[in-house]
């Protein structure tokens, strides 16, 4: 079974794939973005940091619709830094559906600039699945320490959706997944266009555009 949900705003994302770094999405979470040169039909398009900071809220408030028309209840949880935008966007949609229980995860980049895992504040997760949110490429081993930290508190793998902005931040958690302690049931990847594939019965991901 393949599911997809509709595509978001194809143009702006595109766009902002095309001519930000992955760092420079960071900033949102202070409320500054920090651009290079854009061309002006491309700062037209995009507007302000603050402008672009509301678009990634709709994002979460849609992303979390979708997601509960989809799976049904999930515990969402939030790399906080890169993250925070969405988490914003999606308050209010959680709290409608009585979905209360909200993780975060706070990371610091050590030294070397390096994102390091700072605190994992995890609600019980009880039957339900459990949807991690990242914007940049929080490193894997940061989002497979927040599964360790679920699976040694119930002792049982974890049923885990991930929602991804970047192809990058994917590659860096896939081969760090601990072995045995999470499942990965279900994928929502922006890279190109947002996809949602459910893996229950293929086993296998999917790449590609939104039919």
């Amino acid at each position: 079974m393949r599911r997809h949900i509709h595509r978001l705003d194809d143009q702006l994302f595109r766009t902002v794939a095309a001519i930000l770094p992955e760092r420079v999405l960071e900033g949102l979470a202070e409320g500054e973005a920090r651009f290079p040169p854009i061309p002006p039909e491309v700062r037209a398009l995009l507007g302000n940091g603050q402008e672009f900071r509301r678009w990634l809220e709709r994002l979460g408030a849609d992303l979390c619709e979708k997601l509960y028309a989809e799976m049904g209840p999930f515990l969402p949880v939030f790399v906080l830094r890169a993250a925070l935008p969405l988490y914003v966007g999606a308050r209010e949609v959680l709290a409608g559906k009585g979905m209360a229980r909200i993780g975060l995860i706070s990371t610091a980049r050590d030294e070397h600039g390096v994102p390091r895992l700072v605190s994992c504040k995890l609600p019980p997760s009880g039957n339900l699945p459990v949807v991690l949110f990242d914007v940049v490429a929080a490193r894997g081993d940061t989002l497979a320490s927040c599964v360790d930290a679920l699976y040694q508190q119930h002792r049982t793998p974890v049923d885990l959706a991930v929602v991804f902005l970047t192809r990058r931040a994917l590659g860096t958690l896939l081969p760090k997944l601990l072995p045995g302690k999470g499942r990965l049931h279900a994928l929502y990847l922006t890279s190109n266009y947002p996809v949602l594939a459910a893996l229950r019965d293929t086993g296998d991901l999917l790449f590609g555009p939104v039919e």
